[in-house]
């Protein structure tokens, strides 16, 4: 008898040992960090001209994007930490650098992916105005097309031509994308802060799925078709995990 007492006391003890282990783990936050390129390289605004896989001479003043609908995937492959209704401008030029969403508070736990989208989803984007977290009307074309979800512009240089101007304004619901990326290896939170670094070459809006020639066409706004094929290649390869 006198064992069993023994057994359900350390049983008991065991318990509560990791229950107390398990309370004392904090909340943590994290720094989503988006490193600009253009192929491997750090991408130079105005100053640099890149070539596209059309063989294309273009340079890049400005560009923005949207990163929505934020959630973090647990080891159970639940959505454990879920930013809904959340809109977050990544934005870059010659004078601007803003690259960096911070997530507060986010639990305690492990987690071995992220899931967001690129853009605004249909309900938000049908009523801009609803201004929400960083949503910006200026960054929408009217009320029936909603916002530009992602915007590239610069100039293209036709050989033996003159420069041309560079516009890449992709929105409409249907090129709303979303992404999903493992982490290589699990990210566990407990306190503190961590930091999960993408790339996001601007080359892959224009190759992939679809190949974008600018000497066909270097100006797409709300065409369905041309813009659904740069969403595409977007959504394909632009945004990759480094670490």
């Amino acid at each position: 008898m006198k064992n069993i007492l023994y057994s359900l006391l350390i049983t008991s003890l065991l318990l509560s040992s990791c229950d107390e282990e398990e309370n004392l783990k904090q909340a943590g936050d994290i720094e989503m960090n988006f490193n600009l390129k253009a192929g491997t390289e750090d991408l130079v605004f105005e100053d640099e001209t890149y070539t596209n896989s059309a063989g294309n001479q273009f340079s890049v003043s400005s560009f923005w994007m949207y990163i929505s609908n934020i959630t973090l995937i647990g080891a159970e492959g639940t959505a454990d930490y879920i930013l809904e209704n959340d809109y977050h401008l990544i934005e870059g030029s010659k004078s601007i650098s803003d690259l960096v969403i911070g997530l507060d508070s986010v639990p305690a736990g492990s987690y071995n992916a992220i899931r967001f989208s690129i853009g605004v989803d249909a309900p938000t984007n049908t009523d801009i105005s609803a201004i929400v977290g960083e949503l910006d009307p200026a960054r929408a074309w009217n009320w029936n097309t909603g916002y530009k979800f992602v915007s590239l512009e610069g100039n293209f240089f036709p050989e033996g031509q003159e420069a041309r101007g560079l516009i890449m304004h992709i929105g409409l619901d249907q090129n709303y994308k979303t992404l999903t990326v493992d982490f290589s290896n699990n990210l566990n939170i407990n306190g503190g802060m961590s930091n999960i670094d993408f790339s996001v070459d601007i080359l892959k809006m224009f190759e992939g799925v679809h190949t974008i020639d600018f000497s066909v066409t270097n100006t797409i706004k709300a065409q369905p078709v041309e813009s659904g094929q740069v969403a595409d290649n977007y959504a394909a390869g632009m945004i990759q995990l480094m670490n």
